[in-house]
């Protein structure tokens, strides 16, 4: 009879520590999943402040290449490029050389609509 009494306490024991395993395990998930997609949003804040970072800086840089006189097209473009890198590492900012590319591309596409001659403008009219 002692014999049964320990298989049954046994048991019950065993199925409280299963019990409080399971709950442990599903806060456990939770607090993962939680975490998860924190780490997204994070993730995904930075990616948008790294672009603003980056269209700012283009701006800047893309206007004072207007001015070198000595460089042509694609060694402004590299100039440009090295002084947002550098930039961003000052800024402690990972740089994406493909991005800033695009970026550079379009400011530079903005900035030739803006410096259109008169001359320019009433050809394009025309078309």
């Amino acid at each position: 009879m002692n014999n049964w009494f320990i298989i049954l306490m046994t048991l019950a024991e065993t199925e409280r520590l299963i019990g409080i395993l399971s709950g442990v395990f599903g806060i456990l998930l939770t607090a993962i999943g939680f975490g998860i997609k924190l780490w997204r949003i994070t993730k995904e804040r930075n990616l948008e402040k790294w672009e603003n970072f980056f269209k700012e800086q283009a701006e800047i840089f893309v206007i004072l290449a207007e001015d070198i006189k000595n460089f042509e097209g694609k060694d402004k473009k590299e100039w440009v490029l090295t002084k947002i890198n550098q930039a961003a590492i000052d800024a402690k900012i990972p740089f994406n050389a493909a991005l800033v590319d695009t970026i550079i591309e379009k400011v530079v596409e903005i900035t030739k609509k803006v410096n259109r001659r008169d001359k320019d403008k009433k050809e394009e009219e025309l078309k």
